[in-house]
C-alpha cells in the first residue's frame, strides 16, 4: 500500500513537471518521457519513445555540438547544462536547457542518460532584445553627448 502512495506521488509530481524529464538509453534511443511533452512540443510521449533523441534536434549547424555533448554523456561523461534547439511538431524551434546525467549499471557502465529539459525560449528572446535595448541606449547617449558637445563649442565660437 505505502508503494503505491509513493508511486502515485511520483506520478504526481513528475505530471506536473514543467519541463520534459526523459531516459536515453545508451544508443541514443529515447526509452521514457513525461507527458509534458505534449503541451511544450506537441508530441505525445509514445511519438517520441523509440526514436533517437537526435531526431528531435533542429536542423542548424549549432546542434553539433548539441550531439557531441549528449554522445559524451551517453559515454559517461558528466556535463554541465547545455542549450539545445528542438524541433516543435508544428515546425517551430524552442530552446531548451537540459541537463543531463549519465546512469551507471551495477558493472558501472553507462545503462542510460537521465535527461531534464526546461523550455527558455521566450527567456532568450527577451535577453537578447533587452541587450539589444541597452545597446541603442548607449547609442543614443553617446549620440546626444556628442551634439550637445558640438553645439557648446560653436556657440561659445565667435
Amino acid at each position: 500500500m505505502e508503494l503505491l502512495k509513493s508511486d502515485a506521488k511520483y506520478r504526481r509530481l513528475v505530471g506536473n513537471l514543467q519541463g520534459i524529464c526523459s531516459f536515453v538509453k545508451c544508443k541514443g534511443i529515447v526509452n521514457y518521457v513525461t507527458p509534458s511533452i505534449k503541451s511544450l512540443l506537441g508530441y505525445l510521449p509514445e511519438q517520441v519513445c523509440e526514436h533517437r533523441y537526435d531526431d528531435f534536434l533542429a536542423d542548424i549547424p549549432s546542434q553539433n555540438k548539441v550531439k557531441q555533448r549528449m554522445e559524451e554523456t551517453l559515454h559517461g561523461k558528466q556535463q554541465t547544462v547545455f542549450e539545445a534547439e528542438v524541433q516543435h511538431k508544428d515546425g517551430s524551434t524552442r530552446t531548451f536547457d537540459i541537463t543531463a546525467v549519465p546512469i551507471n549499471d551495477e558493472s558501472g557502465k553507462v545503462a542510460s542518460v537521465e535527461g531534464v529539459a526546461h523550455e527558455i525560449t521566450y527567456k532568450r528572446w527577451q535577453r537578447r532584445h533587452f541587450n539589444a535595448i541597452w545597446r541603442i541606449r548607449a547609442l543614443l547617449h553617446r549620440s546626444c553627448i556628442f551634439h550637445w558637445r558640438t553645439y557648446r563649442s560653436q556657440k561659445s565660437s565667435p
